[in-house]
């Protein structure tokens, strides 16, 4: 009798360590998490299974656009119905995390009540450590809410991480997020860390006497720079905190179709990796998709004219010599006499008139002059 109890308890132990392995294993993406061979994710499965056995200081890559849940947000960016699956943060993290320019639509996080005596971080990722970054990806359709019972100030809610203590650089955001204590597009709480040229469309709201920003509710002895929120969404970027901050700008609907929120992301970067292609019922906003195109700034006489895409013809003054932001000339060729012009004041300043109020019978396709 004994051996046949010993007998069942081996067969139920293996069985155990069987069914273990095979969760352990199920949804495992190619790659080992290392540097050299990150995680490949290309499924929802797998974005979940590296949460929970990827390891705090793996490395990983999207290879896919994931989606793990649909239309979580309606049109007004109110959350949409119930039964979502939902994403657990994961914690501590230190190792690098490449969008690869994909997205992650579909997030929904909704940690309430948090245990009021340790802190709550809410986001993709909770807490982002020393050495640790996320870059290159955009965050669509999630709907992002955390609070605790009583110490609302140890809550921090953001799109991609609670608390950034490493880097966070070109990502984008267009989910909601909202929450007590500090609340941000992309951080709650930046202690310490990095967040540069990133963007934020999505709305933030906090309750209570929280810390809001388009881009972080606080920043304590970190660095924010070339950072953009669309003035819609929240009423200042950062919310507070003695922290750094430089280029953190709102911006309206129009200057982001514009082009100039794209140019100016890429702007202190060596080949910046933003696009977006510059035509009707085009790209409302900038994006990661290299299959989009550059954006460039067309200046006379040092002021702003416009911004267009890289290569395209645009309409300007004749006798002007225009420059993009590429160092490339352009020329407009005279093919009707100006219009005769009034000397100017020198006691007035030099200034380049906005393109729609130049004379338009002097105004003709520009084009490079190197071309």
């Amino acid at each position: 009798m004994k051996k046949l109890f010993v007998l069942a308890l081996t067969a139920a132990l293996i069985l155990c360590a069987l069914c273990f392995g095979a969760s352990a294993t199920s949804g495992q993406p190619a790659g080992s998490g290392t540097a050299a061979d990150p995680y490949q994710i290309r499924t929802a499965d797998e974005l979940y299974w590296f949460a929970q056995y990827g390891g705090s200081s793996a490395h990983a890559k999207l290879m896919n656009d994931i989606t793990i849940n649909e239309n979580v947000l309606d049109v007004d960016g109110d959350l949409n119905g119930t039964g979502l699956r939902e994403w657990t943060p994961i914690n501590n993290y230190t190792g690098t995390f490449d969008g690869g320019g994909h997205s992650i639509s579909g997030l929904y996080i909704n940690i309430e009540n948090g245990i009021s005596d340790t802190y709550v971080y809410v986001g993709l990722f909770g807490y982002i450590g020393r050495g640790g970054k996320v870059q290159d990806l955009n965050i669509k359709d999630s709907d992002i809410t955390g609070s605790a019972t009583v110490n609302d100030a140890g809550v921090s809610v953001g799109s991609v991480c609670g608390r950034n203590s490493g880097t966070i650089e070109n990502c984008s955001n267009s989910g909601t997020v909202s929450g007590r204590g500090n609340v941000g597009g992309f951080c709650g709480y930046n202690n310490a860390g990095t967040i540069e040229n990133c963007y934020n469309t999505g709305t933030v709201t906090g309750s209570g006497e929280a810390n809001v920003g388009g881009v972080c509710g606080r920043n304590n002895g970190g660095t924010i720079t070339n950072c953009y929120w669309l003035n819609t969404s929240c009423d200042s970027g950062i919310g507070g905190g003695n922290g750094t901050s430089e280029k953190v700008e709102s911006k309206s609907a129009d200057q982001f179709t514009s082009g100039e929120v794209t140019w100016l992301l890429n702007a202190p970067q060596t080949a910046g990796p933003w696009r977006q292609t510059l035509v009707e019922n085009g790209d409302k906003f900038p994006n990661l998709d290299s299959t989009h195109r550059e954006v460039v700034r067309v200046t006379v006489d040092e002021d702003y004219v416009s911004y267009l895409n890289s290569g395209d013809d645009f309409n300007g003054e004749p006798n002007k010599v225009y420059f993009d932001t590429k160092g490339e000339e352009w020329t407009c060729p005279i093919r009707s006499p100006p219009t005769p012009r009034s000397p100017p004041n020198p006691l007035s300043p030099r200034r380049s008139p906005a393109l729609s109020q130049r004379p338009t019978t002097a105004i003709r396709a520009c084009q490079r002059a190197t071309a």
